[in-house]
Order: C-alpha cells, then structure tokens, then sequence
C-alpha cells in the first residue's frame, strides 16, 4: 500500500485516480479527489500514519464540492445514476 499510495500522491495527488502507465492524474469522478477521500480510512488502518496525515490535510484545505460536471458527459456514465 505505502509503494501504491506514494505513486499516487507523487503522480496525482487531488485526482480522482492515477494512470499508472502515464503517471498521471484522471478525473472520472468530478475530479473531488476520490482516491484521497477513499484511501483515508485504509491509511490510517494499517497505520501509515504520516500519509494519512498528508491526505486528510488534503481533504482539509484542498477538497471542495463547487466544481461543475463535464458538459459532454457520456451517455454510458449518466446511465450509473438512473
């Protein structure tokens, strides 16, 4: 976990998820951070103490709900919320 968390934070800390190959962040969640937000709890679990300081102050100052969904969302992904 600490070599996976430790690439995501590197690659794409604040996305909603890291593309490993690219190194870099995706956004398919709004672009809220799903990953920090997600990963606090396992964190803290297996006692990764530091990281899990690091993203809970991410969630603090850096998480917020004011942003706006694509325009062009497709018709696949509007279909999760029927």
């Amino acid at each position: 976990m600490r070599a996976s968390w430790g690439a995501y934070e590197t690659y794409a800390m604040g996305h909603d998820e890291l593309r490993p190959l690219s190194r870099a962040g995706k956004d398919d969640f709004g672009g809220l951070g799903a990953t920090v937000v997600d990963s606090l709890d396992t964190l803290w679990m297996l006692g990764l103490k530091a990281e899990f300081a690091r993203a809970r102050a991410w969630v603090a100052n850096e998480l917020t709900f004011n942003r706006r969904a694509p325009a062009t969302a497709s018709p696949a992904a509007a279909g999760h919320f029927h």
